[in-house]
């Protein structure tokens, strides 16, 4: 990978009872921890990443949250704006 690549469509997934499924999901991946995700960024030379809720998680957001806690209330991303309200996510570029 180049210098500075970005995984630009990533998914942490979680499993019930934690992480509920919304009732009409239809896909029901494995979990991906955010240990996962990191070891996959690393093991193909990816830089940085990009989450984006899993669509199966609905508005459940709470992996999401835990995923970016350690990198403070404003992750490392430099034209990227995330704010977090009611425990809810809202990002945009």
């Amino acid at each position: 990978m180049p210098p500075g690549a970005v995984d630009a469509h990533a998914r942490v997934i979680g499993w019930p009872p934690r992480h509920p499924w919304m009732r009409d999901c239809a896909s029901r991946p494995p979990p991906v921890s955010a240990s996962d995700y990191l070891k996959r960024l690393d093991d193909v030379g990816t830089q940085y990443g990009a989450l984006v809720q899993a669509s199966g998680h609905g508005q459940h957001t709470p992996l999401m949250l835990d995923t970016l806690a350690p990198w403070g209330p404003a992750p490392a991303v430099r034209d990227a704006i995330l704010t977090t309200h009611a425990q809810r996510l809202y990002g945009f570029r």
